[in-house]
């Protein structure tokens, strides 16, 4: 929950339209018992948000900032705008203003039979083949780990930016968007892949492989694993929910498929030589506006899948996002492969920092702080958030807090004012039971970003927990 990644995972941003909902309620999927995956999904539909703007817009319109502060489909919004570092514009805030105005002009009744409210009850009336069919399949997507209990809530509203999106393992759909064309299975079809990018990051803190040293060229990495995926599932599933998408088009197409392959590798050629933030702005541009991580990561997992199955397309998730290249390596021709980044030194400070961790050597930590701080002189960021995934990956595959613990403070040692370390350690203290502790870091990333929406969900599972 506290490293970058969480948000990065979203749908190119559609036009601000309209969406009609009648009522509010809360929709539960129970949870899927398949007798043969241990991993376990569990899917909620909140349409609070939409019933919100949809039944008094005027008020809505009125309390506009407290709105996005209180509403839960507008705080991870807000989450989203944060993360993808795409500010909420004046230009976007008169068109979301604007919107709301032209919706409270309007009669309910009117309101009631905007073609879009019919796509809302298709919704409802359908989410029982969404669980039979899609949960399934998303899961055969998965590992299959004892006790895994994955769950989400998809908030349904109108007028985000983005019109889908996955920030802090939820799920955030905007029905106005021009993209639905008003169809039920463009919704289903796209909610199946969000539900895998929550899938994932469950997973990610599971990698068996060592992540790269450059923590920016790992995110690559993880965006291409990520989102072709993700991709890929919506494409293997449209026999049941098949959709006129353009990323889906785009990989029946192999002269496309070779411009997306190409636009992969120009993004990882160029990040031996741009900065972290340009190489971020790039991946941006072109991996996810330009669909260049959608088309080549979905063709790329549609190779693996069909010529060796599915468990070997899952086997790259339980290894991590280079072992999905060198997978897809071996089975492509050699105009199609994709450009391989080398491997973590296994003499790096930061590896046998977690050698050192792991031993509770604190001598030798001590020792590798003071190496790494001239070492990364100038890209601190860069190393604390390294570190922040390296501290995930002790606790999650050694299942050692200590050593984590260890990790983690150099890591806020290395970037003080990053509120997702501090919140990565209240996780680590929450998953080890020791609540006083979490609520202590939870708050001193509070206190660093207020609008942090992650540590506010936390303290109200520790309050819970006290009472």
């Amino acid at each position: 929950m506290g490293r970058k990644l969480k948000n990065s995972m979203v749908c190119k941003p559609g036009p601000v339209k309209l969406l009609m909902i009648s009522a509010v309620m809360l929709l539960n999927f129970s949870l899927l018992m398949a007798e043969d995956h241990k991993t376990k999904l569990k899917v909620n539909f909140d349409i609070s948000s939409i019933g919100a703007i949809v039944n008094d817009p005027a008020n809505v319109l009125r309390a506009n900032e407290e709105f996005w502060k209180t509403d839960a489909a507008y705080q991870l919004s807000a989450t989203w705008h944060k993360e993808a570092n795409i500010p909420r514009s004046n230009e976007y805030m008169d068109d979301w203003r604007q919107e709301l105005k032209s919706l409270a002009a309007m009669p309910q009744s009117e309101r009631q039979n905007l073609p879009y409210y019919k796509l809302a009850l298709d919704v409802e009336s359908n989410q029982g083949l969404f669980r039979e069919k899609a949960i399934p399949h998303v899961l055969s997507f998965l590992p299959n780990r004892d006790g895994m209990l994955i769950e989400t809530t998809v908030y349904l509203t109108a007028f985000t930016y983005a019109y889908a999106f996955s920030a802090d393992g939820q799920i955030v759909i905007n029905h106005s968007s021009s993209f639905w064309s008003n169809k039920l299975n463009q919704v289903l079809g796209l909610l199946a892949h969000e539900l895998f990018h929550v899938g994932y990051r469950s997973n990610f803190n599971y990698f068996q492989e060592d992540a790269l040293d450059d923590d920016s060229k790992y995110q690559l990495l993880i965006a291409l694993q990520n989102e072709g995926i993700a991709t890929y599932i919506s494409y293997s599933i449209q026999d049941v929910f098949p959709a006129e998408v353009d990323d889906l088009v785009m990989m029946d197409r192999p002269d496309i498929v070779k411009t997306k392959i190409n636009q992969v590798n120009d993004i990882f050629t160029q990040a031996d030589t741009l900065e972290p933030d340009q190489i971020r702005k790039l991946s941006w541009d072109v991996g996810v506006d330009d669909r260049a991580y959608y088309v080549t990561g979905g063709h790329m997992a549609r190779t693996i899948d069909q010529k060796l199955g599915r468990a070997a397309l899952v086997s790259t998730i339980v290894k991590g996002p280079l072992n999905f290249v060198d997978t897809y390596n071996k089975l492509a021709p050699k105009e199609e492969q994709i450009l391989r980044f080398s491997g973590p030194d296994k003499n790096s400070s930061i590896l046998r920092l977690k050698a050192a961790a792991l031993a509770g050597d604190d001598s030798v930590v001590e020792q590798l702080k003071l190496q790494m701080a001239i070492e990364y002189s100038g890209k601190e960021k860069v190393l604390a958030n390294s570190l922040n995934l390296l501290g995930y990956n002790i606790y999650f595959v050694y299942t050692d807090a200590e050593a984590a613990i260890r990790v983690l403070n150099i890591a806020t040692f290395f970037n003080p004012e990053a509120a997702y370390i501090w919140d990565t350690i209240g996780e680590i203290y929450f998953l080890d039971k020791d609540y006083l502790t979490a609520e202590k870091f939870y708050r001193k990333a509070l206190q660093i970003d207020p609008s942090y929406n992650n540590p506010v969900i936390m303290l109200k599972k520790i309050a819970a927990v006290k009472e």
